[in-house]
């Protein structure tokens, strides 16, 4: 996820940008750079790779060209999404005059459509991203009005995105827009900072601006103006931020986990955003990715995977035989690196690991490349050991996870999958145009319906039901499990847990469960306890599952929590009640009239 910082005062802007940019790193890039307005020109450096290589460009630049101050400037930090990783790549983009830069976060959809425009009257393109577009819009609309010019930009794009412009004809703003992707105003004394988040400069002023959806601010020294996307000004209130540094990492939220939780459905519109742009189809045209020949003749997949990427290709081997027909295998990676599997011509086997580092994933890719099979990878990093080791590469955009837990990479991973089976029908026609525009337009919605569901069911609960239900739901259920037992959630801070989580105690731990509606205003017969499974089936002479009772005389929770262990229990028992298709139960052996025109005998019957 790209990082955004803006600077008027003045202080050395250039200072203040790379400072802020360090603040971001947490966001994950592969490129950054910088542009400041010195004079009556706009001096940009940029490199590839970490925050380090750009201060010691900053410094040759400076050694070169003399140490010269500036006041206004805007700094970047990229994750390739548009083009290769590269400095011609890297932002801020310029127009072909050199005097408008942009910044820009997120995706614009339509930057070909829009790109060829430019193209038709005159601009010259340098990279192959799509903020150069921006760029080369606000230089287009620009009549000595960069406010205007920047809201004329907008009604241009589509997508969803941030960016900020600056132009040398107007040395002290710099005018910002958003759709969909975050930026804040920081305002000080003489001095306004316009960022993709707080930390960016929390050092200089803790007086925040939110911008909304589809909004444009103005930044000077004399402070920030908001206005709608039609021009008119809207007032916004200032609010006093008393976060510490480790709070605003984390968008202030307690837990990176929970921050990435929400990061979600900006993380899925990375992913899909153009690679949907056709309303028809999917293209899947990274650097590096397969040939679509051998997409169009593959007779076999192989998924191999670990830990949640395995429960990533559970999911995608569903949409893969749905929607391709091609017949899909799962294989833990650790497991398969020791089989001596059987591979045909037109086999194609795929790793997914988020960090592109997993041992066991990587093997497994080696053994089926030195027998002979083609393989894909799915990863979350670029420049990692398994883009060097596949022979095709589909990168998910989710930016850097810091949590135990995966979140946005898990649901990145699953978006890549889909869009790869869409891709598959397409090119052997399994799909009609009918078929293939309903669900790109609904794998284009995923971003909105996952932001919608956060929405509404925070807290998220954390416990998983019993894996059963719809296709697919099994390995999300799975992929559930292992994060519950792997992490836990306490107030301010990240923690590896050995024991299962969601266990109560002294320490802080927060239980987490899934409510079940029906557990509200349960009759319990016989005036037995809330909640006591037990007394109720014994007052209706019944007897629970022996299991069950082992399981929950065995469990040291229930021996130490027993509030806890009846809540649990009476919820396990209302749903085994109610469930059409629950487990055999006994029951007296005796048949009612009612019993026996149903066809259900004495011994056994369905609760």
């Amino acid at each position: 996820m790209c990082g955004i910082v803006g600077y008027v005062g003045s202080r050395p802007a250039q200072e203040l940008l790379l400072a802020g940019l360090r603040k971001l790193e947490y966001r994950g890039y592969d490129s950054a750079g910088i542009s400041v307005v010195i004079d009556d020109e706009i001096t940009s450096v940029r490199a590839v790779g970490n925050l380090d290589h750009l201060e010691e460009a900053l410094v040759i630049d400076e050694e070169r060209n003399g140490t010269q101050s500036a006041a206004t400037g805007i700094a970047h930090t990229r994750w390739a999404t548009h083009g290769r990783v590269n400095e011609v790549n890297a932002h801020p983009h310029s127009d072909n005059a050199d005097r408008v830069h942009v910044v820009v976060n997120g995706i614009v959809e339509n930057y070909l459509a829009l790109k060829q425009r430019m193209i038709d009257d005159g601009a010259r393109f340098t990279s192959e991203t799509d903020a150069e577009v921006v760029a080369h819009l606000v230089s287009h609309h620009y009549d000595g009005d960069l406010r205007e010019a920047v809201r004329r930009t907008f009604a241009d794009l589509e997508g969803h995105y941030a960016f900020v412009a600056m132009c040398v004809d107007d040395p002290g703003t710099l005018i910002g827009a958003r759709q969909e992707c975050p930026l804040v105003i920081g305002r000080g004394e003489g001095e306004t900072f316009l960022a993709s988040a707080v930390p960016a400069f929390l050092a200089s002023t803790r007086h925040v601006q939110a911008l909304e959806n589809g909004e444009i601010v103005e930044i000077s020294t004399e402070g920030a103006r908001i206005f709608g996307a039609d021009g008119v000004e809207r007032p916004r209130e200032v609010t006093e931020i008393d976060w510490d540094e480790e709070t605003a990492e984390k968008g202030g939220y307690d837990t990176f986990m929970l921050k990435e939780i929400h990061d979600q459905p900006d993380a899925v519109a990375e992913t899909v955003a153009d690679r949907t742009v056709r309303p028809d189809g999917v293209d899947l045209d990274d650097v590096g990715a397969l040939d679509e020949q051998l997409l169009r003749d593959v007779d076999r997949i192989v998924i191999v995977a670990c830990g949640t990427s395995f429960n990533a290709g559970l999911i995608g081997r569903y949409a893969i035989e749905e929607w391709a027909r091609v017949p899909v295998d799962m294989d833990i990676a650790s497991e398969f690196r020791y089989r001596n599997p059987i591979f045909r011509e037109r086999d194609l086997v795929i790793g997914i690991t988020q960090s592109g580092e997993t041992a066991d994933t990587l093997a497994a890719m080696r053994v089926a490349k030195e027998a002979g099979a083609k393989v894909l990878a799915i990863t979350n990093m670029r420049d990692s050991q398994v883009t060097r080791d596949a022979d095709g590469v589909l990168f998910t955009r989710a930016g850097l996870e810091v949590s135990v837990a995966a979140t946005k990479t898990f649901v990145c991973q699953v978006a890549v999958l889909y869009l790869l089976a869409l891709r598959l029908a397409e090119l052997r026609g399994e799909l009609d145009t009918a078929q293939l525009t309903e669900l790109v337009a609904q794998v284009k919605h995923l971003p909105h319906l996952i932001d919608e569901l956060l929405r509404r069911l925070l807290p998220v609960p954390g416990a998983p039901r019993r894996p059963r239900g719809r296709p697919g739901r099994r390995a999300e259920a799975q992929g559930g499990g292992v994060h519950r037992h792997r992490c836990v959630c306490r107030r301010g801070d990240e923690a590896r847990s050995d024991r299962p989580a969601g266990r109560e105690d002294a320490g802080g731990l927060h239980r987490h469960r899934l409510a079940d509606p029906r557990q509200d205003g349960l009759q319990h017969a016989g005036g037995s306890r809330p909640g006591c499974a037990r007394d109720r089936d014994r007052h209706r002479g019944q007897h629970r599952d022996r299991r069950t009772r082992r399981d929950r005389d065995l469990h040291p929770a229930d021996r130490l929590d027993a509030p806890a262990a009846a809540r649990r229990h009476s919820a396990a028992a209302a749903r085994v009640r109610d469930r059409p298709h629950a487990w055999p139960q006994r029951r007296p052996a005796t048949q009612s009239r009612q019993d026996r025109d149903r066809g259900v005998g004495p011994e056994f019957t369905r609760v």
